[in-house]
């Protein structure tokens, strides 16, 4: 076990001059407690107050703990018998020993005082049901298998006699035992745990969007997200949360360019990419469109605009998990475009300027995206296709500059001084093919274009006589 650090010693020593001045009995509990045996850093800390009198306890120790460390706030739940104190940046919970009832349709409980042994068991994981005495630095372990679940890198219920109970009363557990197997890196109990699991799959409908949206982001933000993505699709979740990426279970692609289906082939990618949201979002979502497009011409399997049909899926599909609107846009636009860096050996300068310049501040993410998609495919084309990308990159390195500090040669009140029209959707077209003869002679002045224009059909430009 690691030693505490400083900053959390700081709030410990806090809880402790607390405890005395109330006479109560305190102890950290649960995810700090499991990081100090794992030697991880923790960003929160838990504390469970031992009584016999009330829920109250625990509001009344966090404003003495709060006026002890000169802070004001203290935020009450009296619906659960919990308090939370922000300090330092930290935030810092009190609780007391609970015992809790669920209905059926909510993961909410109602609380009454219970005992320490209750406490426990009321628990998600051994792992998570450890108490830290903050007078020896004892490890209390009630249930009896905290200590072994984390020797032996196992997440485990904390009731084998009915581990049902742990996932029907909440089940957003469920996603907690896979997020926590993807980053702790530690396998979900294949007896009563995962098959509690696969039994309440369904249950997982009445837990919010916004609660499953921020599991899936620490799954996916985690060193392996395709473990989580795995253990989903085998207990029946993934159908539930997210059933377009479970259409792409067993959906086979050419041979000649894939050894894996669509679902293992978009697993690879996503372990590769950097741990940036947008990117691993992308990158789950980059085939999403395979199993609607797929078809079979002359004994070969195409799917034709797939990255079209999928930009539009994963519109719907993060508006129904509540991702904010910017994310939304970065994320169908980078799976909208991951196909277009594809084959890129015969591209001609200004075809790679008009592409940095369409990619704009996407990027850097669309050629880590095309790069792993690409080299993820047979092994046999790996390399090939590994010298394909970086020969690219190596292009855009060497025109990136000059397209940056390009200037807009023509603004929309000069357009429209030029063809003496009034404004109108026809001067977007003349800005995309200014910046078309721009792309293909970078140092083109602006009365260069301007007779470029002045020589060209405007029907030429738009489609139509305005």
């Amino acid at each position: 076990m690691k030693t505490i650090p400083e900053n959390f010693q700081y709030i410990i020593n806090k809880v402790k001059e607390t405890s005395k001045q109330m006479n109560v009995k305190v102890y950290a509990v649960g995810g700090f407690v499991r990081d100090l045996i794992l030697e991880r850093d923790s960003k929160d800390i838990d504390f469970v107050i031992e009584t016999k009198e009330s829920l109250v306890i625990a509001h009344l120790f966090a404003k003495s703990f709060a006026i002890n460390c000169g802070v004001e706030e203290v935020s009450i739940f009296p619906r659960f018998g919990t308090s939370m104190v922000k300090v330092n940046g930290m935030q810092v919970e009190f609780v007391i020993p609970r015992k809790e009832h669920y209905s059926e349709d909510s993961r909410k409980p109602e609380c009454e005082l219970g005992t320490l042994q209750q406490d426990a068991m009321r628990r998600d994981f051994g792992m998570n049901a450890l108490y830290l005495d903050l007078d020896n630095n004892e490890i209390l372990d009630l249930t009896m298998h905290g200590k072994d679940d984390i020797e032996h890198k196992i997440i485990r219920v904390t009731d084998f006699t009915n581990p049902n109970i742990i996932f029907k009363e909440d089940p957003l557990r469920m996603l907690r035992a896979i997020r926590f197997a993807c980053q702790l890196e530690f396998n979900i109990d294949n007896n009563e745990t995962l098959k509690a699991i696969c039994d309440n799959a369904q249950r997982i409908q009445i837990i919010s969007n916004e609660r499953i949206q921020d599991e899936l982001n620490k799954i996916l933000l985690s060193k392996k997200p395709s473990i989580g993505f795995y253990y989903l699709a085998s207990v029946g979740l993934l159908k539930e949360i997210l059933p377009e990426l479970n259409a792409t279970i067993q959906v086979s692609q050419p041979s000649e360019y894939h050894e894996k289906d669509v679902f293992d082939h978009i697993m690879k990618v996503v372990d590769n990419v950097s741990p940036r949201l947008e990117l691993r979002l992308a990158a789950l979502f980059h085939d999403i469109g395979k199993p609607l497009t797929r078809t079979i011409e002359f004994n070969k399997i195409h799917f034709y605009r797939h990255e079209d049909v999928g930009s539009k899926i994963v519109i719907d599909v993060m508006k129904r998990l509540r991702y904010s609107n910017e994310l939304i846009d970065k994320v169908s636009f980078l799976v909208s475009e991951h196909m277009k860096a594809h084959n890129t050996n015969k591209w001609t300068n200004s075809a790679i300027r008009r592409f940095i310049k369409n990619m704009s501040e996407h990027l850097e993410n669309v050629l880590e995206l095309t790069e792993y998609d690409m080299t993820t495919s047979r092994e046999d084309r790996k390399e090939k296709m590994k010298k394909e990308i970086d020969k690219f990159k190596n292009r855009i390195k060497e025109l990136k500059d000059a397209v940056n500090k390009a200037p807009e040669l023509l603004d929309g009140n000069e357009i429209m001084a030029l063809f003496n029209t009034n404004p109108g959707p026809w001067i977007k077209k003349v800005k995309e093919f200014v910046l078309n003869k721009q792309m293909e002679k970078i140092d083109i002045t602006k009365d260069e274009v301007i007779e470029i224009l002045k020589n060209t059909c405007l029907q030429e430009i738009y489609g139509k006589i305005i």
